[in-house]
Formats: C-alpha cells, structure tokens, sequence
C-alpha cells in the first residue's frame, strides 16, 4: 500500500513538472511565436510579393501588346410574306430560314518611342519592389519590438507584486506584535485596528496588482497571436544589454528600414 502510494505520488509530481515547464514561456519562444503567427507581417509580405511580380517591362508597358477579336452571329428567321403577280397572289413562307456571319481580327501594337516613359515607370516599378522590402524589415522589428515591451512590462509588474508581498508580511507581523503587547497592556485598540487597515490595504494592493498582470498577460498574448485566457508562466528575469551605446544607434539611424523606404519614396516621386 505504501509503494503504490508512493508511486501515486511520483507521478502525480512528474505530470506537475511537466505541465509547468509546458505553461513557461521564454523571450525567444514568444518572439518566434509572434514572427510566425502575425498577421501584420504576412499582409506586408503579401504586398512584397505583389510588388516583385508588377516589377516586370511588361507592366511597364515595354512589350508588344497582340490583341484578338471574334465574332459569330447566328440567325433564326421565319417568313410569311404575300406578293401580287401576274398569276396572281403568291404567298411566301418559310420556317427556319438560318443564316451565319462569321468574322475575326488580329491586330499587333508596339511602343517604340514615348519619351522614355518605359523606362522611367520600370524604374519606379523597382523602386516599388525594394521599398515592399524594407516595409517588411520595419514590420519585423515593429512586432519584435511589441512582443518585447509586453513581455517585459509582465516581469515587471510581477516584480512590483512581489514587493507587496514582503509588505503584507512585514504588516502581518506588525499585526501580531501588537496583539501580543495588547494581551500585556502596552498597546491600545487603536493601534491594533490601524495595524489591521494597514494588512488589508496591502492585500487590496496585491489583488488590484494581480488584475494589472493579468491584463499585461492579455496584452503579450495578443501581439503572440494567441488565446487572450492561455495561462502562461514568464520568467522573472530582465537581461539588460549593457554594450549598447548611444553613438552607434544614431549612427546606424540611416540603416532603419522606415528612413530607408522614405528615402525610397522620395526616389519614386520623382
């Protein structure tokens, strides 16, 4: 009976394990997760792919255009018809007099000279194409960006609750100090009610708090592309990147793909 207690036990801890490490959700798996899942990213790949195929000499109107026309008319004609002759009146009728006209075109056009607009709309078709590109960089690091700011506005807050947690504990021992120095006369009532409003304060706090990550719980699983009620764990832990300097991020302003398609657009008005 003990073994299979035990057992019992083994298990029931085993399927606990599995389940929360199933339920952790780290930084790179909800990075992953949003650049696979985002809708966002797949419309602006989806208006690349447009752009690529409209960057042809075709569309720029480059090519020859062969245009075919047919035509088949087909009648059906009854005639009663009476005429006077010499002999007489002569009546004419005929069911089903069927006549057919068949006719066809084909005609060729070639653009020889246009005063270079062929060329120039190619070019903006070009242009088109590699600004679709740095739309979908800009995409990118918009949602890793998002999903980034969600995840770490979580820890953050988790954070902050467990300071009210030491703060209920510390208030609950100031509580049951002055229950004891009340039991020998060194504390008076409206001490032990003040120490009692200051526990349910901090416990209000904590509920109000947990309504907070919640809600930035919400807010991660959103920008994820997930059930708004999936219960996720996040860890703990900020890693903050302390290489960064603020002289290579303004000198690298000119490689962010946003001033890079404005750039591309400035070329495409002209």
């Amino acid at each position: 009976m003990k073994c299979s207690l035990r057992l019992i036990a083994l298990f029931a801890g085993l399927i606990s394990v599995f389940f929360t490490n199933a339920q952790t959700l780290r930084l790179e798996d909800a990075v992953s997760l949003a650049l696979k899942n985002s809708l966002d990213i797949q419309l602006v790949r989806n208006n690349q792919q447009i752009a690529s195929v409209n960057n042809n000499i075709g569309v720029a109107g480059g090519l020859p255009v062969v245009s075919a026309t047919g035509s088949d008319n087909e009648q059906s004609v009854n005639v009663n018809q009476k005429i006077n002759g010499s002999a007489g009146l002569l009546n004419i009728q005929r069911n089903g007099a069927a006549s057919n006209q068949l006719s066809a075109g084909l005609t060729g056009t070639m653009v020889l000279y246009n005063g270079l607009r062929v060329i120039a709309t190619k070019k903006r078709l070009e242009e088109l194409e590699k600004q679709s590109q740095q739309y979908v960089n800009s995409q990118v690091q918009n949602v890793i960006a998002s999903v980034m700011t969600n995840y770490y506005d979580v820890v953050r807050q988790q954070q902050y609750i467990k300071t009210i947690d030491q703060s209920i504990d510390v208030a609950a021992k100031k509580l049951e100090i002055i229950k004891t120095q009340q039991q020998v006369g060194l504390a008076n009532n409206a001490d032990l009610f003040q120490a009692q409003l200051d526990l349910n304060n901090l416990l209000q706090s904590k509920q109000s708090q947990q309504l907070v990550i919640d809600q930035a719980k919400t807010n991660l699983l959103t920008s994820l592309t997930l059930r708004p009620d999936s219960t996720v764990i996040i860890s703990d832990t900020i890693v903050v990147d302390k290489s960064i300097i603020l002289g290579n991020v303004l000198g690298d302003m000119s490689k962010n793909p946003d001033v890079i398609a404005s750039e591309e657009q400035i070329r495409i008005n002209q």
